[in-house]
């Protein structure tokens, strides 16, 4: 079994990553996603005045990929599982399709991911990622509930 793990570097995606590492006497393989958001996806509204600043901007977006990988890279150590790393720039803001298409490319058999609870306000304003990615997948989805504080 392949599994991609979505992770944000937040609590929730820690704690979905745990899940992940809990099944590892049945896993052939982990991809450990993180997908690039900010610069990527306003570059088009800067248009000429981009310059410098966007590519400050760029730079420090590509910094806290590489920190929060490496935060999941190390969760994963010790653990004992080496896990392939995939750091996805998003075009859009369809992180649930971002997702997806990075678990087809893995060829995944599973794709773990976080939950926060959010209240309906929040909800409808932000959506739900993981509600999304579960309507729209074709293969198994695995939301691990947050971690208990």
């Amino acid at each position: 079994m392949k599994i991609m793990v979505a992770f944000d570097g937040t609590n929730s995606s820690v704690n979905a990553l745990n899940y992940a590492l809990d099944l590892k006497n049945s896993v052939d393989g982990y991809l450990i996603m993180y997908s690039t958001t900010e610069s990527k996806v306003i570059s088009p509204y800067f248009g000429e005045y981009s310059g410098d600043f966007y590519n400050e901007m760029v730079q420090k977006d590509e910094a806290t990929a590489e920190n929060i990988i490496d935060m999941a890279v190390q969760i994963a150590k010790k653990r004992g599982v080496t896990a392939e790393v995939e750091i996805v720039d998003m075009p859009s803001l369809d992180t649930a399709g971002t997702i997806l298409k990075t678990a087809e490319k893995f060829k995944a058999d599973i794709i773990v991911m976080g939950m926060r609870r959010l209240g309906r306000v929040e909800r409808l304003i932000l959506g739900s990622v993981s509600s999304e990615v579960i309507k729209r997948s074709k293969i198994a989805v695995m939301v691990a509930p947050p971690a208990k504080e």
